[in-house]
């Protein structure tokens, strides 16, 4: 495949929200160093879910395989591995940092814009997961320890900043929490606009405008019947899983039951 036909492949289906349009073409430039060398080859930087999951369902195109690595379960922002056999480790390290929060509530944004303030651009570091007490980020190779030199407070509250191993009992998993709507069909815009608690008209200009995502590529076909674990995202509602079907109400409406994201 050539570099215009993959860019416009992966523009198309991908929900271009917040994506620099460069990170296609440096993609498809290490795809092409992979297939000549033959050596594994990993991205640069960490690529939304919309982006690495597309280009999973494009491997057939390459003579290469992918992997992704973004340290937590479930990860939304991932690094993503190219090769023709063992991918090894990935270029990806686990900061562990750690505030006071006895006297400040401090939340997920504080962390993400103290880390920005450094001048660090949001593709080199993943997900961002709230334990008890600190904040653990997924970081690239190649500004941890100016992270760790640099980052000293979040907010008003000092912090420190340590290494940690990525497979240590102490890393926190994703949360969530149980929520149940009924719908009427399993359509998507039946499903979204239960979740959403808005009319059918509204579903339906979120589901055209990009703006609802299963399986995080951009669903735009609103008769989309949804199974149990996909993954649905709403922009401005919230990320939630399908977990099951729990019967139907007297009126003959499904009880669904979902996995909210927290």
């Amino acid at each position: 495949m050539d570099k215009k036909t993959f860019i416009e492949k992966m523009a198309f289906s991908s929900d271009m929200k917040d994506i620099d349009p460069a990170l296609f073409p440096n993609l498809y430039n290490k795809i092409m160093m992979a297939e000549k060398t033959g050596k594994t080859v990993c991205s640069s930087e960490f690529y939304p879910p919309n982006i690495w999951s597309n280009l999973i369902m494009m491997d057939s195109y390459f003579d290469v395989s992918f992997s992704t690595y973004g340290i937590f379960d479930n990860s939304e922002r991932r690094v993503i591995g190219i090769g023709k056999g063992d991918f090894g480790d990935f270029p990806v390290k686990l900061l562990k940092v750690k505030t006071n929060t006895k006297f400040a509530a401090i939340g997920h944004k504080d962390y993400l814009g103290s880390i920005m303030s450094l001048g660090i651009i949001r593709e080199k570091f993943g997900d961002l997961i709230l334990g008890e007490d600190a904040c653990y980020a997924a970081v690239y190779d190649d500004v941890a320890d100016y992270l760790m030199n640099n980052l000293t407070k979040i907010r008003n509250s000092p912090c420190t900043v340590e290494v940690i191993d990525p497979d240590c009992e102490e890393k926190p998993k994703r949360r969530f929490e149980f929520m149940h709507i009924t719908a009427t069909s399993l359509r998507l815009d039946c499903v979204t606009a239960s979740i959403c608690n808005v009319s059918r008209a509204k579903s339906d200009e979120l589901i055209r405008q990009g703006k609802v995502l299963v399986n995080y590529s951009a669903a735009y076909k609103r008769d989309l019947e949804v199974d149990s674990d996909d993954i649905i995202v709403i922009r401005g509602y919230g990320k939630f899983i399908f977990n099951a079907v729990k019967g139907s109400t007297g009126s003959g409406r499904l009880k669904i039951e979902l996995k909210k994201f927290i």
